[in-house]
C-alpha cells in the first residue's frame, strides 16, 4: 500500500504576528462627555432658578394682600318651604373696623393706618320663602394689587336664616377705595330679586 502524505503550507505573512496600530482616541466612549455637559446645564439652570429674584431684569415684586375671613350662622326655628316660591339672598354691611392680627378679634374703627388689617363685617340673609341651596359670593378689596376674593360654596340658607361674615385685609392702596360685595356672582340661583345681592362701602381715611 502506498503511503499517503499531506502537506500543509502557509504564507509567511499568515504566520507573523499582527502588529496593526489602533488609535485610542478614535474609540473613546462619548458618554462621559455627554453626561458632563448635561450636569453643567442642570447646574446652570438651578443657579438661575435659585437667584431669580436677584436678577433685576428677570424679577418682579408683587405684594399680595393677606385676607382673613370668618363666618357665623344664625338659623331660625321656623322653616318655611314652598315649591312655587323662590329664595332671596340679600347682603347688608354691618360695620367696618380692624382685625387684631394675633387674636383675630374685630373692633370698630373709622380711621386706619396703612399697616392695619382693615375689616368689613356683613350679613347675608335668605329673605325668600325657599331654601337657597349652595351659593357663593365675591368680595372686591381695595388692595394695591387688585384683589377679588372668590368664596367657596357656602352653607345653604333656609328661609329666614342669616349668616355673618368678617373679612380682613391689609396692603390697602394709597388712594383708599371701595369694598364691594356680590352674592351669587355667576347668577346660578333663581331668586325673587337680584337687586339686594350687592353692597359696597368706601374706605378713604387711611394714614400712610
Amino acid at each position: 500500500m502506498d503511503k499517503i502524505t499531506t502537506k500543509t503550507s502557509a504564507n509567511n505573512s499568515d504566520l507573523q504576528p499582527n502588529h496593526q496600530h489602533y488609535d485610542d482616541s478614535e474609540e473613546k466612549d462619548p458618554k462621559p462627555l455627554v453626561t458632563l455637559i448635561f450636569l453643567v446645564l442642570i447646574a446652570s439652570f438651578l443657579a438661575i432658578y435659585l437667584n431669580w429674584n436677584k436678577i433685576p431684569f428677570l424679577s418682579s415684586k408683587i405684594t399680595l394682600a393677606t385676607v382673613y375671613i370668618s363666618s357665623k350662622l344664625y338659623p331660625i326655628e321656623k322653616k318655611i318651604s314652598d315649591d312655587l316660591a323662590f329664595p332671596d339672598l340679600s347682603v347688608t354691611i354691618k360695620a367696618i373696623g380692624l382685625i387684631d392680627k394675633d387674636s383675630k378679634n374685630f373692633t370698630l374703627a373709622s380711621k386706619f393706618k396703612s399697616t392695619d388689617q382693615i375689616a368689613v363685617k356683613f350679613e347675608v340673609k335668605n329673605t325668600g320663602q325657599k331654601e337657597s341651596g349652595d351659593w357663593t359670593f365675591d368680595a372686591e378689596l381695595p388692595t394695591k394689587n387688585q384683589y377679588i376674593l372668590h368664596s367657596e360654596k357656602q352653607t345653604s340658607l333656609l328661609p329666614g336664616d342669616n349668616i355673618e361674615f368678617t373679612i380682613g385685609f391689609d396692603n390697602i392702596k394709597e388712594s383708599g377705595g371701595e369694598i364691594l360685595l356680590n352674592l351669587d356672582p355667576k347668577n346660578l340661583i333663581e331668586e325673587k330679586s337680584k337687586e339686594n345681592n350687592i353692597a359696597k362701602i368706601k374706605i378713604d381715611n387711611v394714614t400712610f
